[in-house]
């Protein structure tokens, strides 16, 4: 299980790979996306650009579909799938929730579940979204597209580390969180490289 904080905050790589050309722009990742916390809707509009811009540059498009937010994938988590366990799902999973009790999951805007085989890939908490946003003078739409972009990460990397930089980084600070608004955050090459061959294996694809 993997959660993100805030304020020292969750992780990216500060190496900007630069948007990727050609064939390998055939890659697509769905996501099933469900906003139970009734984002409003300029904010989540934004948010996704700013999600589908941390996985264009990596080479991977984002095809966002939204089912009924209280269809049944959206209601549970699965906290009992181990690595090496087989997903059959051909999407990931994310649902944006509020009320999250303050004990769980302390300070974090949210969590990811990589190796699960129901429910929700990734939760996030928007009530504290927004929190944050005003806490530290950053658009809400950045904070949520950036804790979406990492969280997803987390399932497509199949694993819950984090690295010492960049999208990936398990805490950021006010100067992260200027570069994630200037738009200069994403995955490091290595990173890019090995959610690529998850989607080339057929572990999440859009097909």
């Amino acid at each position: 299980m993997n959660s993100l904080l805030p304020g020292l905050l969750f992780a990216s790589a500060l190496c900007l790979t630069g948007p990727v050309r050609g064939k390998e722009l055939a890659q697509k990742i769905r996501i099933h996306l469900y906003d139970q916390a009734q984002v409003p809707s300029d904010t989540l509009h934004f948010a996704l650009a700013e999600a589908n811009r941390v996985y264009k540059a990596a080479g991977i498009e984002l095809i966002w579909e939204r089912p009924a937010a209280g269809a049944e994938e959206a209601q549970g988590t699965d906290m009992s799938s181990r690595p090496g366990e087989s997903n059959t799902r051909s999407h990931v999973a994310v649902r944006i929730i509020r009320g999250m009790p303050g004990n769980c999951f302390p300070g974090a805007l949210g969590y990811a579940l990589p190796h699960a085989r129901a429910g929700a890939n990734v939760s996030i908490f928007f009530d504290r979204v927004e929190t944050f946003s005003a806490q530290f003078i950053v658009a809400s739409y950045v904070v949520l597209g950036d804790a979406m972009a990492h969280e997803i990460g987390h399932v497509l990397l199949r694993s819950p580390e984090h690295s010492a930089g960049g999208l990936m980084r398990a805490r950021w600070d006010p100067n992260t969180w200027r570069m994630a608004a200037s738009g200069l955050l994403s995955f490091d090459k290595t990173q890019v490289r090995r959610i690529r061959e998850s989607v080339l294996q057929g572990t999440v694809n859009g097909d």
